[in-house]
C-alpha cells in the first residue's frame, strides 16, 4: 500500500509538472505539421497513441502500420519509381505522419540525420522523391486498441546508403 501511495504522488507530480504538453510524445501538432490536404482530420485530437499501443487486456488489438509491412512499401517503391534518384546520399530520412482512425494519413513532420544520427540536410529532390512517395500510400491500417480504430502516430524511416536504400523502418 505504501508504494501505491508513492507512485499515485509520484503520478501527480509528474503530471502537474508538465501541464503545457497535454500530449504524447508523438503527437504532431497541426500547427507545426506539413499539411498536404487541408481536409485531413484526426478522429480524436485528445487520444492520439503509438502505433505500437496495445490495451494489454484484448487480443483482438491491431498496432497501426502498412499492410503488408515494409517489404510491400520497398515492392511500391521500386514499381512507382524505377528511376528514383537518390544521388549518392546516405543517412536517415524520417517522415513522421498521424494514421487516423479511418486509415487515412496527414500532418507530416520530415526529420532528417546522418547515419550517426547527428542532424543534416538531404538534397531537396531525394527529400521531395520519399515525402511524395509516402503521403501517397494508402494501405494503411489504423491502430485498433480495446475494441476501436484510433488515431495514432507512426513513422517511415528510409536509411540510404550511397544513394541506395538499405532498409524501410520501423
Amino acid at each position: 500500500m505504501k508504494y501505491l501511495f508513492i507512485s499515485l504522488v509520484f503520478l501527480g507530480v509528474g503530471i502537474s509538472l508538465y501541464p503545457d504538453y497535454p500530449y504524447r510524445i508523438g503527437f504532431i501538432p497541426k500547427h507545426s505539421a506539413i499539411n498536404i490536404n487541408p481536409d485531413f482530420k484526426v478522429c480524436n485530437n485528445k487520444y492520439v497513441v503509438d502505433y505500437y499501443n496495445r490495451s494489454g487486456f484484448d487480443n483482438n488489438d491491431i498496432p497501426a502500420g502498412y499492410i503488408g509491412g515494409p517489404k510491400a512499401i520497398k515492392k511500391l517503391l521500386a514499381k512507382q519509381y524505377p528511376n528514383l534518384n537518390l544521388k549518392n546520399e546516405s543517412g536517415m530520412l524520417t517522415i513522421r505522419f498521424i494514421i487516423n482512425c479511418k486509415g487515412e494519413i496527414g500532418r507530416f513532420e520530415i526529420l532528417e540525420n546522418d547515419l550517426n544520427y547527428q542532424p543534416k540536410t538531404f538534397d531537396p529532390e531525394v527529400k521531395e522523391q520519399l515525402f511524395n512517395f509516402t503521403k501517397d500510400l494508402k494501405n494503411w491500417q489504423a491502430n485498433y486498441l480495446a475494441g476501436e480504430s484510433r488515431d495514432c502516430a507512426m513513422y517511415l524511416t528510409y536509411k540510404l546508403k550511397n544513394g541506395k536504400i538499405i532498409a524501410i523502418l520501423p
